[in-house]
């Protein structure tokens, strides 16, 4: 049944759509010319489709954003280093760079990557329209993985009727869906057959995989897992490998060594507008006694942002005798003081900073949702987030693992007196082997599955 409908839909309303994007696209609205830009790049050499040089891919991915392609980087080094041949399929033009990078190393020519289409390609249009490539004669393997949400009828239609072996959707969760299946039965019935499609339905926590239960999903296609822990707790165990090659590592070292791990606080994926979680007064006395230490890494790394960074901070901390120390290549070594706030305008190495640290806040849950929470916890630090959880599988895990984080800071002026509020408790002992373990089980187990 889910087949049929998605096959309606993708004769019928789709190339309706297509034909409208293509109306846009002439008349040069910047976004839409933005992504066909993009997507036009898929007849670069590393977009090859692997039927065109005879071979079938073991493996095929679609991922939406750079999370997500950390929550597939276990099995795709794990398929890669056994010899599989692995498709990628991304949709956020955000993962350019990871790609670039990707495709020069060892494995170049085993893993292919497909800019998904969605404004130069759609099924049911005559080809004669297509100016890109059709993601579903693109893929080849017969064992395709889904992350989360990014259910394109396409991309359904090839897991249900050409992946023969499997059909895997990972990091699943009901959790936006619950209100509306709970409540309408025709939702409840169409959530049960379309999730009924899927082999195997890989969930982030047990309270995830008990939802799929409920909502009468065969047990036996339902596991829990969390792969992108993996990947956290691999960069934890060599993070100390990593930061040697960071800028002003030592020199940060030092600063941070004047005080106790308690009373070091980062603040990750940080955005302007949360430098009202500064705004205390006796927080501030305490950051300018040297009590206390701050480090801030910005979410967002260009120029015009890290403006919009300072600007605020300035605002903030203007009371008081703070240096705002930004380490960004013009300063020299011995710049940060006792009373400084430490700006790192550098990316790649939030997640091996967060171990040298006991409070970190985890930015973005005061716009639209906050970023990895998962990091800064397997670095057993106390986490801090804003109130927009909804989005975040990683927190509902952690709340799994521990009830008493992350602490939700409803307004950012709380932040100092939740942070250290003596009550807190404190960080228990993570058993990183445990979830290792089974982590990697679910990785060479998908491995297995896709080499048979």
């Amino acid at each position: 049944m889910i087949s049929v409908l998605i096959k309606f839909f993708l004769w019928t309303a789709y190339p309706l759509i297509y034909l409208f994007g293509r109306a846009l696209s002439a008349v040069h609205l910047p976004f839409i010319k933005r992504r066909e830009n993009f997507e036009l790049k898929n007849f670069l050499p590393a977009s090859k489709s692997f039927a065109e040089d005879g071979l079938k891919a073991h493996l095929a991915f679609e991922v939406s954003s750079e999370g997500e392609m950390q929550h597939i980087l276990p099995i795709v080094e794990k398929a890669l280093s056994s010899g599989l041949l692995v498709e990628i399929i991304y949709c956020s033009g955000s993962l350019e760079h990871f790609v670039t990078k990707f495709s020069v190393r060892t494995f170049a020519g085993e893993v292919r990557f497909l800019r998904l289409p969605l404004v130069t390609f759609f099924p049911g249009t005559f080809s004669g329209l297509q100016r890109a490539r059709n993601p579903r004669s693109w893929l080849t393997a017969d064992c395709f993985i889904l992350v989360r949400y990014d259910f394109f009828p396409h991309l359904i239609d090839y897991g249900i009727n050409c992946a023969s072996k499997s059909f895997i959707v990972l990091n699943a969760s009901l959790k936006s869906k619950m209100k509306s299946i709970s409540s309408n039965p025709l939702s409840k019935w169409w959530w049960n057959r379309f999730y009924s499609e899927f082999d195997l339905i890989v969930c982030p926590s047990e309270a995830d995989s008990e939802s799929f239960t409920q909502l009468g999903i065969e047990s036996k296609k339902i596991d829990t897992s969390d792969l992108r822990s993996l990947q956290i707790i691999d960069r934890v165990k060599a993070s100390e490998s990593k930061l040697e090659s960071a800028p002003h590592y030592q020199q940060i070292l030092a600063w941070l060594e004047e005080a106790p791990k308690s009373k070091r606080v980062i603040l990750g994926s940080f955005w302007p507008m949360e430098a009202a979680l500064l705004s205390d007064s006796d927080f501030l006395s305490k950051i300018e006694a040297g009590e206390i230490k701050v480090f801030i890494a910005p979410h967002s790394l260009g120029p015009e942002s890290i403006v919009d960074v300072m600007a605020e901070l300035k605002k903030v901390v203007s009371s008081k005798s703070i240096e705002l120390c930004i380490l960004d290549g013009k300063n020299q070594e011995g710049v940060i003081s006792k009373n400084s706030i430490v700006i790192f305008p550098y990316g790649g190495f939030l997640c091996e900073w967060y171990h040298h640290f006991g409070k970190a806040y985890v930015g973005g849950g005061h716009g639209v949702s906050i970023h990895s929470v998962m990091e800064p916890y397997w670095s057993s630090c106390q986490v801090f987030c804003g109130p927009k959880t909804h989005r975040s599988t990683e927190f509902d895990f952690i709340k799994n693992q521990n009830k008493d984080y992350p602490v939700v800071v409803g307004e950012l002026s709380h932040f100092y007196r939740q942070a250290f509020n003596d009550d807190l408790e404190v960080t228990g002992t993570l058993n990183l082997d445990q979830v290792e373990k089974k982590s990697a089980q679910m990785v060479n187990q998908i491995i297995v599955w896709a080499g048979e």
